[in-house]
């Protein structure tokens, strides 16, 4: 498996299938309703912020297959963030994550930085038994959010003694 920088013309087909992909996996997992074509369209109109200013993407290949992709953000000069990790469902389960995620943590530490961290939706448990396997096991930052409309998000948990839907 090698990580390859994003090329336009080469990938970009690809690139909006998985991103697609990614933003129909997590509306679903909140039950949240969506348009395919929509989704799709506004892929295609993200794929060159994904690659500017501070933000890196990397295309994960097997035999010049593309499994997956992982996008970085430098956000700061000693931590870098992934922002987002995603592998097609054919090829997961076979370490494919693992792997882009152990490639790019070997990136981004040659690069000087003295961490990477990642934010995981908290009922994706299992993004959260690999981070924890691949060794994210300090909690630096919490995300609370505001919904302003309808809420999609109908479990709760209770943490530091204040309950939090997610």
């Amino acid at each position: 498996m090698e990580l390859i920088s994003y090329l336009a013309e080469q990938h970009q087909e690809i690139i909006a299938q998985m991103l697609t992909a990614f933003d129909i996996w997590h509306r679903e997992m909140l039950k949240k309703p969506y348009d395919y074509d929509e989704i799709f369209k506004e892929s295609y109109e993200m794929i060159p912020k994904l690659n500017e200013g501070q933000h890196r993407l990397y295309i994960g290949q097997e035999n010049g297959e593309a499994i997956g992709f992982i996008v970085l953000d430098y956000r700061g000069s000693e931590v870098c963030w992934i922002d987002d990790l995603f592998v097609l469902a054919s090829k997961r389960n076979h370490g494919y994550g693992s792997q882009m995620i152990q490639m790019a943590s070997e990136l981004v530490r040659n690069q000087g930085y003295e961490a990477i961290s990642i934010d995981v939706v908290p009922r994706n448990i299992n993004a959260i038994r690999l981070y924890l396997k691949l060794g994210f096991d300090s909690l630096s930052l919490l995300t609370l959010r505001h919904d302003f409309d309808e809420s999609y998000r109908d479990r709760e948990l209770e943490l530091f003694d204040f309950k939090l839907k997610y």
